[in-house]
């Protein structure tokens, strides 16, 4: 997929909060994210989350939902009492999250980049 002119620098200055256990799918999502212009900023699990959220001010945020060290809720959590806004990823079914997260943003690990990028893209620029 060919990227529209306006989306090159969609990102730009923006700083995201990459929440991801799999150096595979980090690795892919930091290079293709960071090409829209953002800083990015990986965790693999949620308590290197929850201390980044102590010393880093983020603009978005993009959680794995099950990490090295269990569910990332606790850092959901946090992420929304600082008004953050935030997307979940998963790799099973968007329907197998808690009803306290359901109306959030989710994606499928299976989903394009692009679709990932273009909601991304909205939360920054309506935060």
């Amino acid at each position: 997929m060919i990227r529209p002119p306006s989306d090159i620098d969609a990102l730009k200055g923006c700083r995201l909060l990459l929440a991801e256990d799999s150096m595979a799918i980090s690795g892919a999502l930091t290079f293709f994210l960071e090409s829209y212009g953002c800083r990015v900023f990986k965790a693999a699990r949620c308590e290197q989350i929850l201390t980044l959220l102590k010393i880093q001010a983020f603009d978005i945020a993009l959680l794995d939902v099950t990490l090295a060290d269990g569910p990332v809720y606790p850092a959901a959590e946090a992420l929304a009492a600082q008004a953050i806004p935030f997307v979940f990823l998963t790799g099973f079914s968007a329907q197998n999250l808690p009803e306290a997260w359901c109306c959030r943003p989710v994606f499928e690990k299976t989903a394009a980049p692009e679709k990932i990028a273009q909601r991304l893209i909205a939360l920054y620029r309506d935060n």
